[in-house]
């Protein structure tokens, strides 16, 4: 059986397409996602960029950032 790896979960759910935020830290098994996608930055920095929006959360109205993948143009 395969070892879980939070950091190789976030970046394949990034790469699908999926938008991430702090509220799906229970889905990938951490407690800060900002850490585990700030440091993935040079697995997809030559096809892919990071963008993100703010986004307020459903109960506290607390400011978070939803980060997602775009496909870098190629020159």
């Amino acid at each position: 059986m395969e070892k879980y790896v939070a950091s190789k979960a976030i970046l394949n759910a990034l790469l699908s397409g999926r938008h991430l935020s702090q509220l799906d830290s229970k889905e990938f098994m951490v407690e800060d996602m900002r850490t585990p996608i700030s440091h993935m930055r040079d697995k997809f920095k030559d096809t892919h960029v990071l963008k993100y929006k703010w986004i307020r959360t459903p109960l506290r109205k607390t400011l978070i950032k939803e980060y997602w993948l775009e496909r870098r143009e190629q020159a």
